[in-house]
């Protein structure tokens, strides 16, 4: 059963009508504008003109702090700091890069040698009386605009190098590229660090926040599946631990991206001490599109009083194609049902959010406080405030 639903409106002086033959088509059958689910649909006809123009639920881009998307690497960068970053000024931060030749032109091959590479490099340094162990350090993972790894390397030495001794020695220590090494001579707060949380993907400092949905890794990384060898523990009939070496799936889904050395934060969280359990069983990982893709399907749904202030939230994961849903809430704010609010910031129809996720229990208690009209959502669009969502 499909209900066409409609109201009479008065934005732009014309009627607005959610009708099939104005609506876009979604690709697999989902659901357009003008088709809804049988046991929605009475609901939906059942409420007046009035009552479906009034109840507007405000729908944003969400990124749970990640390591694949641009708004997720800036609120990492937040959280970092907020554990105490040290002056860093006079630091000298290390970029290694990789020779493609060396590699056979593999990003893939350069990055696993590398990364395993990586730890022996910086007990070399140390051995060779480049840094001690006293030194704090800190290193972060990326990726060139071409796809390919390089790491940059943060030391706490204040001491110049040697440029004809430390600057060769660091480049054959090294072994894989190059190695160069500059002072971080610029005095402006965690300026460097900043520059080494840059996303692959060039966003606007003042625009990260609200981007959404492309990911900052290259497509070797994301779509990796390989195999690793490990030690599986178990005991036998009489209680004796056993130990087998076996081969287990892997991907690139838990890779760090970020490192630092004991007593590198000023201000360190108290560290919980976790009972460690054994591993009970063993799943087949996923490739890290997968991850990626779940963050940007991701949205959040915010409840607001009459006057738009906000009243609560909940993060919820759409059912659709992230950007087919952005396209038919866009359809819906050129027709007038929908008001941008800012980057995929909008102010929906609530039934829109309803029939394009499975937390549809969750939606309804929020929904529940929800008072935020049409009226509202268009002078908050005029005024341009920041809106709260938390």
């Amino acid at each position: 059963m499909i209900a066409d639903i409609g109201f009479e409106g008065e934005h732009r002086g014309s009627a607005y009508r959610l009708s099939r033959e104005q609506s876009p088509s979604l690709r697999g059958g989902e659901l357009s504008p003008s088709r809804v689910p049988a046991n929605d649909a009475g609901i939906h006809c059942r409420q007046s003109a009035a009552a479906l123009r009034s109840r507007l639920v405000h729908v944003r881009a969400y990124d749970s702090p990640n390591w694949l998307t641009p708004g997720g690497v800036a609120k990492k960068r937040r959280a970092i700091e907020r554990k105490g970053m040290p002056r860093m000024k006079h630091w000298r931060m290390i970029t290694l890069t990789l020779n493609r030749e060396l590699f056979e032109h593999s990003p893939l091959a350069g990055y696993l040698e590398g990364k395993d590479h990586l730890r022996r490099f910086m007990f070399a340094c140390r051995k060779a009386g480049l840094w001690s162990d006293e030194h704090k350090w800190a290193w972060k993972f990326e990726f060139h605009e071409d796809g390919w790894p390089h790491w940059h390397l943060f030391v706490a030495r204040t001491e110049k190098f040697d440029q004809d001794e430390d600057f060769p020695l660091i480049n054959r220590l090294w072994g894989l590229g190059r190695a160069n090494v500059k002072m971080i001579d610029r005095d402006e707060f965690l300026y460097e660090f900043k520059y080494a949380f840059k996303p692959a993907v060039q966003v606007d400092e003042d625009d990260i926040e609200n981007y959404s949905g492309a990911a900052v890794a290259p497509g070797w990384f994301l779509d990796h599946l390989g195999i690793k060898t490990v030690t599986v523990r178990w005991k036998d009939e009489e209680g004796i631990e056993q130990r087998e070496r076996a081969i287990k799936p892997s991907s690139f889904a838990r890779v760090r991206f970020w490192q630092t050395s004991k007593g590198f934060y000023t201000s360190p969280e108290p560290v919980k001490e976790v009972e460690r359990k054994p591993q009970q069983n063993w799943q087949i990982p996923f490739p890290v599109r997968v991850t990626a893709e779940r963050i940007s399907s991701t949205v959040q749904v915010v409840a607001r009083d009459s006057g738009g202030t906000y009243v609560a939230s909940s993060v919820v994961k759409l059912s659709c194609r992230s950007g087919d849903f952005w396209n038919l809430v866009g359809w819906h704010t050129v027709h007038g049902a929908a008001v941008g609010l800012g980057v995929n910031s909008y102010a929906i129809p609530a039934f829109l959010i309803q029939s394009k996720t499975h937390n549809a229990c969750q939606l309804h208690h929020l929904l529940q406080k929800n008072r935020f009209s049409h009226l509202a959502a268009e002078r908050l669009q005029r005024e341009g405030q920041t809106l709260r969502t938390s």
